[in-house]
């Protein structure tokens, strides 16, 4: 079993065969839809992973279509790296911490890579140069050319 902290890596692009990379995304919205650690995270599933929304609507949210999502996750990320500076603070640390009244939610945006959209890269951008401020990390499942970030996972080539 492997604990993988997806916020800190920030920007993951999964790459290999289409069938079992978009197969391990929905692994991994499962696994945030179901889990008690995960109570206070909000996934966007856009073009991708559809069937795992119903699992727990409050986590889990399905789109055809990027914009509203990323704008929001964009909305969202700028406004936990203006908290996080105002207390002085890494994200994780502000939770661990309690720093202020409110929690410090997570927020993961799981984009296909087919889906073009300026607010996806503009969250890509956010996430990659304030690490550990946004709250937020962004998986992006490349089954096309459209590069999302530096850290890139190949799905399992299968037996």
């Amino acid at each position: 079993m492997w604990l993988l902290n997806m916020e800190e890596l920030a920007s993951i692009n999964l790459t290999g065969d289409p069938t079992y990379t978009r197969d391990f995304a929905r692994y991994i919205v499962a696994e945030l839809a179901l889990n008690p650690w995960s109570a206070g995270t909000t996934v966007d599933c856009i073009g991708i992973a559809d069937e795992v929304a119903p699992l727990n609507p409050e986590r889990i949210r399905y789109r055809d279509d990027s914009s509203d999502a990323a704008a929001e996750a964009v909305a969202d990320a700028v406004a936990m790296i203006d908290r996080a500076d105002a207390q002085h603070v890494d994200v994780a640390t502000g939770r661990g911490t309690a720093a202020d009244e409110d929690v410090w939610p997570a927020r993961l945006l799981l984009v296909d890579a087919t889906a073009d959209d300026h607010a996806v890269d503009q969250l890509i951008g956010l996430v990659e140069q304030h690490p550990g401020k946004t709250g937020t990390a962004i998986v992006v499942s490349v089954t096309s050319t459209r590069p999302a970030g530096p850290c890139s996972t190949s799905a399992p080539a299968g037996d």
